[in-house]
């Protein structure tokens, strides 16, 4: 029994010892940022904080797209890295929708990845073509459900943010209109100023162009109040409770990273983001930084699978 503990003790000693060495010797070499989406979206967000992370943690910091499956791709590579904080994910609130809607998930972001931290956050606005003969949210409401079967939405991509917030409002408004998935959202938004689909659910960067320019129409957002960047529209849980979506970006590591890793990154992370040209240039685009915890991550990404698993049912979404 006493050789038993003694190499029980031993055991923990050599793990706590590997666990110190590893920290001490983090970072030893450059740090890579995943981001699993086609170049020109996320990756040009992750490379705001190139600098101040590279100046904060002593190696560069390299930014890599590697798109495929709704993000899948990139993130299953994240997943099976090795656990040492070399290798980062930066992903959006489309990860945990996108487990919602497979029969077995292939990634658990609860399970198979360890947040970091949440880094900055936007909202989508539910948009419409100019010539949709409505002005507001109640009004198109009424001609779709005048019009059943007639009109069409764009989104993403099936199982993006756009398509699962799409099904939301199906769902709560009652609503029978066709899906038509594109391959990205700058493509269903041209989609929705040529009138080829009548509206969209679209981040409102990058609607931003179309609606000055008077080509898309703006009837509502989709936070849970009004937006302070569009006072005067009103928040689509005024019209229909309870439907609004968070939009993020956050990080994420292995699972198996240790945690005194995990804490050194979002450490750094955290002080790139409030630092105040970080958070202007973020501003500029739209967004607001919005570091977390891990703990506060792990919550959020707990709530938003289940948040959508609902929505999944309720709209008889098919799982893949």
């Amino acid at each position: 029994m006493k050789l038993h503990v003694r190499h029980i003790a031993i055991a923990l000693l050599a793990a706590i010892g590997a666990t110190g060495h590893a920290l001490a010797q983090f970072p030893s070499r450059p740090i890579t940022i995943i981001v699993p989406f086609a170049p020109g979206g996320g990756d040009l967000l992750a490379r705001e904080l190139i600098k101040p992370l590279s100046e904060r943690l002593g190696q560069p910091v390299i930014v890599d797209t590697r798109g495929g499956g709704g993000g899948v791709v990139g993130t299953q590579f994240v997943m099976n890295s090795d656990p040492d904080g070399h290798r980062l994910l930066f992903h959006t609130s489309a990860a945990p929708m996108n487990q919602t809607l497979q029969k077995t998930p292939i990634v658990d972001v609860r399970k198979d990845l360890a947040p970091i931290s949440l880094a900055i956050e936007s909202i989508f606005g539910l948009y419409t073509t100019s010539a949709m003969p409505v002005s507001n949210l109640r009004e198109l409401i009424d001609y779709v459900k005048a019009n059943p079967g007639k009109l069409n939405y764009g989104s993403s991509g099936i199982g993006g943010s756009m398509h699962m917030i799409m099904e939301m409002v199906k769902a709560q408004a009652g609503l029978n209109i066709t899906h038509v998935p594109y391959q990205g959202g700058t493509p269903a938004m041209v989609a929705t100023t040529v009138n080829e689909v009548q509206m969209a659910p679209l981040d409102v960067n990058l609607a931003s162009g179309q609606l000055q320019a008077g080509k898309l129409r703006l009837v509502g957002v989709l936070s849970p109040t009004r937006s302070a960047a569009f006072p005067n529209v009103p928040a689509v849980a005024e019209v229909l409770p309870g439907v609004a979506a968070r939009y993020w970006w956050a990080f994420l590591a292995p699972r198996a990273t240790p945690r005194p890793i995990i804490d050194r990154l979002h450490k750094e992370i955290v002080a790139s983001l409030k630092q105040p040209d970080i958070e202007a240039t973020y501003a500029k685009r739209g967004f607001t930084s919005v570091a977390s915890t891990p703990e506060e991550l792990a919550r959020v990404l707990a709530a938003d699978v289940d948040k959508w698993t609902q929505v999944v049912k309720q709209a008889n979404i098919p799982l893949q």
